[in-house]
């Protein structure tokens, strides 16, 4: 059994229909061969990492409510709500 055969349904939508993206990434992303998964139907994605680790982030999952996590982000500092939403940049759903 693949790793990719393990990924848990999309966690926005609940969509299997995932699609495991490969390529290099340049800027301010390390080189090298990665990969990245995302949902086919709401095209939410994973960070771009090997594919080990790529597999590891789909499948984080968290027992907060979407309410929970609100309150906890209104809770922070402005300059860590930006800090915070520049590192999810490539993990919400487009």
């Amino acid at each position: 059994m693949s790793q990719t055969d393990i990924l848990l349904p999309c966690p926005f939508c609940g969509s299997t229909k995932l699609k495991v993206l490969e390529g290099q990434i340049i800027g301010n992303r390390p080189l090298g061969p990665n990969r990245m998964i995302r949902c086919e139907d709401c095209h939410v994605t994973g960070p771009w990492t090997p594919l080990e680790d790529a597999v590891k982030h789909w499948n984080m999952r968290t027992d907060l409510t979407s309410k929970e996590i609100l309150t906890a982000f209104k809770e922070l500092k402005v300059s860590e709500r930006a800090e915070l939403l520049w590192e999810l940049e490539d993990h919400v759903p487009r």
